[in-house]
């Protein structure tokens, strides 16, 4: 695999009750580069408690080759869909 995911973690840091039911979602997680190219692009999936895919979620950095480093982002999410998500993968 040319990335390895690990350690993802998530909140919820803003709530846009007078836009919508919407929520901004700051999503984190270790990623380890096992490829030769320094630019990376992650695709996390959140699933609900069967197992499908809810939403996703893009993780994009510069990562050494065969190093890791924490990447982040922000995402807006419907709340009902945020509500279903039980856990995220690695796509």
């Amino acid at each position: 695999m040319r990335y390895e995911v690990s350690d993802i973690a998530y909140k919820v840091i803003k709530e846009h009750e007078d836009e919508g039911d919407w929520v901004d979602v700051a999503i984190k997680a270790t990623v380890e580069n096992n490829s030769d190219d320094e630019e990376v692009m992650v695709e996390l999936q959140g699933v609900d408690r069967e197992g499908f895919q809810v939403c996703s979620a893009h993780l994009f950095g510069r990562i050494p080759s065969r190093k890791s480093k924490v990447l982040t982002t922000k995402e807006l999410i419907e709340k009902s869909i945020f509500q279903m998500i039980a856990h995220w993968q690695q796509r």
